[in-house]
Order: structure tokens, then sequence, then C-alpha cells
């Protein structure tokens, strides 16, 4: 854990391989002027995809609202993920975010690292994260 995180509520990465990150990120509801849903995110996804436009950025996963096997949870909570890879420091990355709404809260994870090994770390960090426990104070 970095005791420095920026812009992030918590920020997780190894030291001796800074190009893998998981940051978890939380804020307010009501800072988020917009509704939390698949077509805000693939909203998100667009600009965000025109602001690296010169990374060759390649969208992976547009969020969705599916039924099946959800593909990361928050607090137990199902998910809206975007996933994205990039050119960066002469190496290709991809960053996975996951989005969710709870307790008055949008809480985002993002998991991020060398996209040749993205879907092994990506699964790892989900099952590592499921096991996160929401205690909301009164």
């Amino acid at each position: 854990w970095a005791s420095d995180s920026g812009d992030v509520s918590a920020n997780f990465f190894i030291p001796s391989a800074p190009e893998f990150k998981i940051q978890f990120i939380s804020f307010p509801k009501d800072t988020f002027v917009f509704p939390l849903n698949a077509e805000t995110l693939t909203a998100y996804l667009e600009g965000i995809m025109l602001q690296f436009a010169d990374q060759g950025i390649e969208i992976l996963t547009y969020p969705e609202v599916t039924t099946g096997p959800a593909k990361f949870r928050i607090f137990g909570e199902r998910a809206l993920t975007i996933s994205y890879s990039m050119d960066r420091n002469e190496q290709r990355i991809t960053r996975g975010e996951n989005w969710v709404e709870f307790d008055g809260m949008i809480h985002v994870v993002v998991v991020e690292c060398p996209s040749r090994i993205f879907n092994q770390y990506y699964k790892d960090a989900r099952v590592y994260l499921n096991s996160m426990s929401y205690f909301g104070g009164e």
C-alpha cells in the first residue's frame, strides 16, 4: 500500500514491479453529476478514447448489465466493468475499471498491469478483493 495515494483512496502496488497496480477510489454519489449506468460509463470510456488517442488506445470491454455471473464485485455488489489498453512507457498496458454505487458512495476498483498478463492479474485481484467488507457508520 502506498501512503501517498494521490487522487485515489488506496493505492496498492508491487515495489519491484510498479507497473502492477490496484487502486481503490471512493467518492460521494452526489459529486458524480450523472447516474451511474452503462450509458454514462460508455460516454466516459469514449472520452478516455479521445484523450489517449495518441497512445493507441483500444477498448476491450464496454459496460453492460447482465444476469450471468458478475465479472467483478465490490462489497458484494455487481460492478459495471470497463477495460482498455494503451501504449505507455514502451509497453502495452491494460486497465480494468469496476464501478459500483453502494451506501451513497461510488466505489471504483482499478486493476492495471502489462497487457500480456492482465487476465491472470485481474483474476487474482478479483479474488483478493471479493472478500472486502464494508462497515458503514450510523
